[in-house]
């Protein structure tokens, strides 16, 4: 415990400052304003000299979220740049007066903080992250001088973000005005506004400056000129690594600047760009025969007569590695042929960490293995390659399971399902699915076998057995199939089957009929989207060609053909706020839909189609108002998805769409019904959870007013 008269000092210290700020109105100046002078110490000093290493401030990322890419040795920094003593949980530690007060219950100073940055406008959301006073607003400090020691702190963190931001000769000052409770901050308004050029504080009204805040902390940023990248040059320890043997494959020498990897002479000097730009380099290394490439050392240099940021990267590229085949240390589930198809790389060619990357994500997601670690072969072999060591952790190859479910055109059902992954030792999978809904039952069985006859080339067969009654049809049946899928690029596939469908099939007002088809469908697709589940950028494009013939009623022999599309447009952000696009187009050549069995006609309406309608409602229907599907078919879905954090988004969406009986969709026969309506979305692990609400927009006297939609994943 204090002596009881060191207590006293600092209490009778307390109310002497506190004294000095008593008159509303009151100005703290921390350091000289825009019309004193004299040295700033938030100025860059040194014109020549070496700075610390590009940094970011608490809060903030590099572009792509990942750490820098080393941590080499930065040059001293200067005592005003010395960092601040932190706590363990990274806060400044309490003040003398912030322990007395918590220790005696005294009173608080609330504060509210202002931040003027009319010319940069992008340094508040950074600056407010790593803020003292904004991560301590909530546990005010008990003096003035606690107020003054947070947002010195916070000059400092200011002067770090202006230099992160590239403007090295930033300054930023810092103002506290005492406020009666309830009274209008005209003072502080005035001060801010005058340094912010006629503007108003960032983020403030006029109505806002009323409030019963004690004081008001202002930070005002004067960037000044944004510097830009001015040289850099990359060189490496040893230039003897760079020779390459030229009996190996092809090899490229890694870039001499930062230019080579996207940072080029005259781009803003940001921090992150810098940080990427560098950890993007040692990646090139190792993609281009390296693989125990690291930054050595980096020197950058600030030129304030050109106003720009030079670097000076030195790598320790250790040396040329030309890459061999797959070694697997240990014993392995799945059989080596299985593995080496998975593998990318080239016997002979320089080690490409990029491919080694890509075979251990397709070790993940063959859900075979929980872990992976891939390097080098110690050792060189006669030939002066290197294998690639792995050291693979199993996963179990079989899972049961189950499952509670709903659907918005099923209503509530039930699944289980059993899965082998690894049949035969070479990554073959077998999964048998029942899920039973009211009005549909199923029971499906589907093999797939990767790299049948050739790396580019799965074997794909299939089985069920379908029991479904509903306001269209009545329908048992059963189907069995088997065909190939061929990888053309990384964006676009091709698959043909051989199909075998019958069963039972009882129309509206029909009796029940036996039929029998097969076909050979056909598809191609693209694909070049950032998720399957949840696409935020990209485009799908999906084209179905099936000729069949068959027996229902009579002998038929038509072709089917489907064709869609799928947009992925961000508009503000990454995923802030997306706009996605879809349209469909089918047929059936030559035939009404009444002449073809049912699983062939098209249904429009539903959750996965025009929403504000019920399912399949949309087309021809008898008298009795029940829906006998088309021999044509369009459909048109927009969405705008916001995203208001990694939990929680909203969607609004236009859908259009309607089915006709026959095989040229005929627009003047029924006009397109429309849908509108808003959702939820709550991201998860495994994809969004929608809930949509939506109503028609030109609906039939029939048609409900509402219809509510839920299930997991995007409409599309």
């Amino acid at each position: 415990m204090p002596h009881p008269l060191a207590r006293l000092c600092l209490v009778t210290l307390c109310c002497l400052f506190a004294a000095c700020g008593s008159q509303n109105g009151a100005l703290l100046q921390l350091d000289p304003g825009p019309d004193e002078t004299g040295p700033s110490p938030y100025v860059a000093e040194d014109p020549k000299g070496p700075i610390p290493a590009p940094s970011l401030p608490p809060g903030m990322a590099t572009a792509n979220g990942s750490p820098p890419a080393s941590a080499p040795p930065s040059p001293a920094l200067h005592p005003s740049q010395q960092p601040r003593p932190q706590e363990a949980n990274g806060e400044t530690p309490p003040s003398a007066q912030d322990e007395y007060a918590a220790e005696h219950n005294l009173p608080r100073l609330s504060y509210a903080i202002v931040i003027v940055t009319p010319d940069a406008p992008e340094l508040e959301a950074p600056f407010l992250a790593a803020s003292h006073l904004q991560q301590m607003r909530e546990k005010p400090p008990a003096s003035a001088m606690g107020l003054d020691q947070r947002m010195r702190s916070d000059l400092e963190t200011a002067r770090d973000v202006l230099h992160s931001y590239g403007y090295y000769m930033g300054k930023a000052h810092g103002k506290i005005v005492k406020t009666e409770r309830g009274a209008r901050r005209e003072t502080v308004t005035a001060e801010a506004t005058q340094t912010a050029k006629d503007e108003k504080p960032s983020g403030k009204t006029d109505a806002e400056t009323d409030s019963a805040d004690d004081y008001t902390v202002t930070i005002t940023f004067e960037p000044g000129t944004r510097y830009t990248i001015g040289k850099t040059r990359v060189s490496v320890t040893d230039p003897q690594q760079l020779k390459p043997d030229p009996t190996k494959g092809e090899y490229t020498a890694p870039g001499t600047s930062l230019a080579a990897v996207g940072l080029k002479e005259g781009d803003p000097a940001l921090a992150g760009a810098v940080l990427d730009a560098v950890s993007a380099m040692r990646e090139q290394f190792r993609d281009r025969g390296y693989p125990f490439a690291s930054i050595a050392s980096s020197r950058y240099l600030v030129d304030h007569g050109a106003q720009t940021l030079d670097a000076e990267i030195v790598v320790d590229s250790g040396p040329l590695v030309y890459m061999d085949g797959l070694i697997v240390k240990g014993e392995s589930p799945v059989k080596k042929p299985y593995l080496d198809a998975l593998a990318t790389w080239e016997s002979g060619h320089p080690w490409n960490q990029s491919r080694v990357e890509n075979f251990r994500n397709a070790l993940r997601q063959s859900g075979l293995f929980t872990a992976a670690e891939l390097n080098p072969a110690e050792e060189e072999d006669e030939n002066g390659l290197r294998a690639v060591m792995a050291e693979l952790t199993p996963a179990p190859a079989r899972t049961v399971g189950g499952a509670l479910k709903y659907d918005t055109d099923f209503g509530p059902g039930v699944q289980a399902y059993w899965e082998n992954r690894n049949i035969t030792g070479r990554g073959d999978r077998l999964r048998f699915e029942m899920p039973i809904w009211a009005d549909l039952q199923e029971f499906l069985a589907t093999y797939r076998l990767p790299f049948f006859l050739r790396k580019d080339q799965d074997f794909t067969a299939r089985a069920a057995f379908r029991n479904e009654d509903t306001d269209a049809y009545e329908l048992t049946s059963y189907l069995a199939a088997a065909g190939l899928e061929r990888r053309f690029s990384p964006h676009w596939t091709g698959a043909i089957e051989l199909y075998v469908e019958g069963g039972t099939l009882k129309d509206p007002d029909e009796p029940e009929t036996e039929y029998l088809l097969m076909g050979v469908p056909t598809s191609l697709a693209y694909n070049n989207t950032n998720s399957l589940l949840d696409a935020t950028k990209g485009f799908r494009l999906n084209l179905a060609v099936a000729p069949y013939t068959g027996q229902y009623h009579e002998d038929f022999t038509v072709v089917r053909t489907r064709v869609e599309a799928q947009a992925f447009l961000p508009v503000i952000g990454e995923d802030a706020l997306v706009l996605a696009l879809r349209g469909m187009y089918g047929m059936i050549s030559d035939t009404n839909a009444q002449d073809v069995p049912a699983s062939l006609r098209f249904y429009v309406g539903g959750g996965g189609s025009v929403r504000g309608y019920e399912y399949q409602s949309l087309g021809p229907r008898n008298d009795s108002k029940d829906p006998l599907g088309g021999a044509s078919a369009v459909e048109f879905s927009a969405e705008a998805r916001a995203k208001f954090d990694d939990t929680w988004g909203m969607v609004a969406f236009l859908d259009g769409g309607m089915a006709y009986a026959d095989a040229a969709a005929d627009f003047s026969e029924e006009e397109l019904r429309w849908g509108a309506g808003l959702g939820l979305r709550f991201y998860t692990a495994i994809g969004p959870i929608r809930l949509d609400f939506a109503v028609p927009l030109n609906k039939r006297n029939d048609d409900d007013n509402f219809q509510i939609y839920f299930s997991i994943g995007q409409s599309f």
